[in-house]
């Protein structure tokens, strides 16, 4: 069919050259997820024009986004960003940061902990690339990758460095938020943020998105209030100054927009529950405890242009807003408990209200203000009152280590709790210690009581290789640190009273430091194999998931012995000699579903009907994946046990005949 002469016209019309579209659309084009940056690298080599385009801000910007959603809102709003160097800087930082990570399994698999050594090129990257949000995201991509049951032993040395070196970070950002001599000018959610990253240094917790929230929660108040309110704002900022009466409707509309929308309430069915404490997870659940109620309560008062301010009430903290400017001191002030939905309260009704005597209520101290400083500190001590009542094994002791480190910082000049029980406190450039302690055969360690100069218990199921690291060990400050350990295991004892008057905690991570440094030199891996002929009675291999007969835990094998390789001493206290095999059976080190570690006969363990994945700290440790039978062993591990990966797939598969 012949092409008339109209229709080659319109196909001409529409024959428009790609370079002759407008810079802007191009640039749209180009932000397109299918296109990644290095498909933008390789366009913008085709011709001058393009490679202007590809120099566009935005486009980087959205390259960013793409590539790194959560890295992008650790970004500073108020400054701006060259987004190509930045893509190139998170890009180069991420290798290096992933590559260093890799390197620590091979340098300290035989070690308790990574030495301060191991974290130094990651500090070095925090302070000398000026580089601490993308080192911190880069950490937390590897622990959150969406892959819970895969790379645990990256994940493992991940989360021990970012619990490092999140502190060194958020010191500089506590310094800055309380040199602010203004307490007007100190936003309590920011300082309740830096709280909740402190605490939870593996969570990934991102300050603009609380804001985020927080602005969300104001725009809703805004919305709802009367026309004559609401058209007063602009840009989300009210114009001017309230008087009583719009102000009191504000906080009217705000009770009902925090306590009936977002549901935000006290969680009076687990008051102790630390969540409770931290900002982001009462944003997340609606649960909180008065502080932290009141927190959120008076930062969106604030954008609103109400000023509520937090008091120094006994027991329950509340907020105090002048709802009578021109009225006798005892009736300027409405009390507002955001605990109870945020109930107006008057002067003369709380001691009624709360069952308090009214000679309480005769100090003005008790209405006044608290300064941010204060108000910090009272949730550091709120978490480390919960921090005392936790497990000791496993991460139970994590939240009180972290909440004493930062109790040090909000109050150097006078942070005394010489009668808190606490781990060794790590200090900025130390690893916290670990918090595993050994458990012999389903009996904990006695723990150390006084830190007085005598020797806490000593672990006496020791092998002869234990006998002579003790010997290289013996005489580094045995009065202050017990090592003792267990089969190819240093454990260093996890709690003792602590005085920080007498004390100075960074000597005593120096003196660790130098222990961890003397066990880097000697701490060996040696092979073991099921073929030798005195092995050969080994009827469970490591990565298998077991349950415990008499105590029926969960557990994962990480290492064994063809026989028990304690003392007579521990034979005798732990009732192996009453076993109907006595010691002269295999023994295997055993990771326990609550968080420790055991030394369990083999008589005494069996393979479950049904296997799950084992919460326990160190997992990650000894293991690469969980394939939903059992554990794959790391490169290390198998090093250690050459033939155990073949044996535990062999037995899994004859179990299952």
């Amino acid at each position: 069919m012949a092409v008339t002469d109209a229709e080659l016209s319109m196909s001409d019309d529409l024959d428009v050259n790609f370079l002759d579209l407008p810079h802007e659309l191009i640039d749209l084009i180009l932000q397109n997820e299918i296109l990644n940056a290095k498909d933008i690298c390789n366009i913008s080599q085709t011709c001058t024009v393009i490679k202007d385009v590809c120099q566009s801000k935005e486009l980087w910007r959205r390259k960013m986004q793409q590539r790194w959603p959560g890295l992008i809102q650790r970004y500073s709003r108020s400054q701006l960003h060259d987004w190509s160097a930045e893509f190139r800087k998170c890009f180069v930082i991420g290798q290096k940061v992933r590559s260093m990570v890799e390197s620590l399994s091979p340098t300290y698999y035989s070690c308790e902990e990574v030495s301060e050594e191991g974290f130094e090129g990651f500090v070095k990257l925090l302070d000398e690339c000026n580089a601490g949000e993308i080192v911190l995201n880069s950490l937390m991509e590897i622990i959150h990758d969406q892959q819970s049951h895969n790379n645990l032993t990256k994940k493992f040395y991940a989360a021990k460095v970012l619990r490092n070196i999140q502190h060194h970070y958020l010191e500089k950002k506590w310094s800055v938020h309380l040199e602010d001599q203004e307490p007007c000018n100190q936003w309590l959610e920011t300082g309740a943020i830096l709280l909740s990253q402190w605490c939870r240094p593996t969570e990934n917790i991102i300050e603009n998105n609380v804001y985020d929230l927080l602005d969300h929660m104001t725009a809703q108040v805004i919305t709802k209030c009367p026309e004559n309110i609401s058209s007063s704002f602009k840009d989300g900022k009210p114009e001017g100054e309230w008087s009583s009466e719009q102000e009191r409707t504000l906080l009217e509309t705000l009770n009902g927009v925090l306590f009936q929308d977002y549901k935000l309430r006290g969680n009076t069915d687990n008051y102790y529950d630390e969540q409770n404490s931290f900002i982001h997870k009462v944003l997340e659940r609606g649960l909180g405890i008065p502080i932290t109620l009141a927190i959120v309560y008076s930062a969106v008062a604030r954008r609103l242009g109400v000023t509520c301010q937090l008091i120094n009430f006994p027991q329950h903290l509340l907020l105090k807003w002048k709802e009578h400017p021109m009225a006798t001191p005892n009736q300027q002030f409405t009390y507002i408990d955001a605990f109870n939905k945020g109930k107006f309260l008057s002067e003369e009704s709380l001691p009624n209200t709360f069952g308090l005597p009214g000679s309480m209520f005769i100090s003005s101290k008790v209405f006044s203000g608290i300064d941010p400083i204060e108000v910090y500190r009272r949730m550091c001590r709120n978490l480390i009152n919960i921090g005392r009542q936790q497990s000791s094994i496993g991460d139970g002791l994590l939240g009180l280590r972290n909440a004493l480190d930062l109790s040090l910082i909000l109050s150097p000049e006078g942070c005394r709790y010489s009668s808190v029980e606490c781990p060794c406190q790590p200090s900025p450039g130390h690893q916290p210690l670990s918090d595993v302690t050994y458990v012999r055969e389903d009996s904990r360690t006695r723990p150390f009581t006084g830190f007085t100069g005598e020797l806490p218990y000593q672990d006496s199921r020791r092998t002869r290789t234990d006998v002579q690291r003790e010997e290289k060990q013996r005489g580094i400050q045995e009065g202050y640190i017990q090592t003792h350990t267990g089969i190819q295991e240093l454990h260093i004892q996890a709690q003792f009273r602590i005085n920080f008057d007498y004390i100075n905690r960074h000597m005593l991570f120096r003196i660790t430091d130098f222990v961890l440094k003397c066990n880097n030199t000697y701490f060996q891996i040696i092979p073991k194999k099921r073929s030798d002929g005195n092995n050969q009675k080994m009827l469970f291999s490591v990565g298998q998931v077991m349950c415990h007969k008499k105590y029926n835990y969960m557990c994962v094998i990480y290492g064994w012995d063809q026989k028990c390789e304690a003392s007579k001493e521990w034979i005798h206290q732990m009732g192996v000699h009453t076993l109907p095999n006595k010691q002269h059976q295999p023994f295997y080190n055993v990771l326990v579903e609550d968080g420790s570690n055991r030394y369990a006969a083999q008589e005494n363990l069996t393979m479950p009907e049904s296997v799950s994945t084992i919460s326990h700290p160190e997992v990650g440790k000894y293991f690469e994946c969980f394939t939903g039978t059992h554990y794959v062993m790391n490169n290390e591990k198998c090093r250690e046990y050459p033939e155990d990966g073949t044996a535990t797939g062999q037995i899994i598969h004859k179990s299952d005949e």
